[in-house]
């Protein structure tokens, strides 16, 4: 962003704070970047020429690099992810069904056979075309953008699920305003993402950039810069809760290694009473890893 102005607020307020290798596809491999940091709205972002575009994430280069060629293979290794998912969705204070339900970037359409049973329209916004096939097959309606859906379901859909999504797009704003556009009057949504106020970033530092910060990943929000977003996008009451998903152990790992404790959410050091305590903590404090942003398109 070589005029330093930022997409989200139009403010000529983005500093650099990165520089240095971040990831870039499967640890450890790493690639030289620039982190940059907006004054005025509080977001974070990878420097625009190493932006990707939904070209990049249709490309088997893409999926090859984070080891996701296999659409089968990439289900099966992030079904705790699913699950934490669906504990996130579950806590939900509304009823799951209705006319319309679409999960934005929906890889192989996990997120709808858990909540899409009660829905007539079971909608699929995914750019990959190694998932297209899958979600046909589960008889989802495939799109390969949000812009693409808006053209049959403009202010159509009941509920919108986005899983750790935001953080890829160009731009968090349009991404956002389409999901207001898509949303039927009352309709719901829920996004989830990375919580840049993780403890780990507090904890580790520099060490822990280099893992947290990726090429994969265009933007990265606290709590002001997300309801900031939303707020511009349309909606008047955003409102914002923590979900941590890795137990105590993982913490103390990458506090004596400087290295993460691998895919496993348990290594088993510490019983459920103490994880949950600890997560908990981490929410309260709005230290945890993941944030999750719910949304309600405001009534006429």
């Amino acid at each position: 962003m070589s005029d330093n102005k930022c997409i989200l607020c139009n403010k000529h307020d983005l500093n650099l704070i990165y520089e240095g290798d971040i990831r870039d596809g499967i640890y450890p491999k790493t690639k030289k970047s620039k982190i940059l940091y907006c004054s005025n709205c509080n977001v974070e972002t990878l420097d625009s020429s190493q932006h990707l575009t939904i070209d990049n994430y249709s490309s088997d280069e893409y999926r090859s690099n984070l080891d996701q060629f296999d659409p089968y293979k990439h289900e099966s290794e992030h079904f705790n992810q699913y699950l934490f998912a669906n504990d996130i969705i579950s806590s939900m204070p509304i009823k799951f069904t209705g006319e319309t339900i679409l999960d934005s970037g929906s890889a192989s359409g996990k997120i709808l056979d858990m909540f899409g049973k009660n829905f007539i329209n079971k909608l699929a916004v995914e750019p990959s075309f190694k998932f297209k096939e899958i979600l046909q097959k589960k008889k989802y309606t495939w799109f390969k953008t949000q812009s693409d859906a808006l053209k049959n379901y403009k202010n159509k859909v009941d509920l919108i699920i986005s899983s750790k999504v935001i953080e890829h797009v160009n731009n968090p704003l349009n991404y956002l305003k389409e999901i207001y556009d898509l949303l039927k009057e009352g309709g719901r949504a829920v996004i989830t993402t990375p919580n840049r106020q993780d403890i780990l970033l507090n904890s580790i530092g520099e060490k822990y950039f280099k893992f947290f910060y990726r090429t994969q990943h265009l933007w990265y929000f606290d709590s002001k810069s997300l309801t900031y977003t939303a707020n511009k996008a349309g909606f008047d009451e955003p409102h914002i809760e923590y979900k941590h998903f890795y137990n105590i152990d993982n913490f103390l790992v990458w506090y004596k290694t400087q290295k993460p404790a691998g895919k496993s959410n348990n290594i088993g050091i510490f019983d459920k009473k103490i994880n949950d305590y600890w997560k908990s903590w981490l929410i309260n404090n709005g230290t945890s890893d993941t944030m999750v942003l719910f949304l309600k398109k405001p009534y006429n």
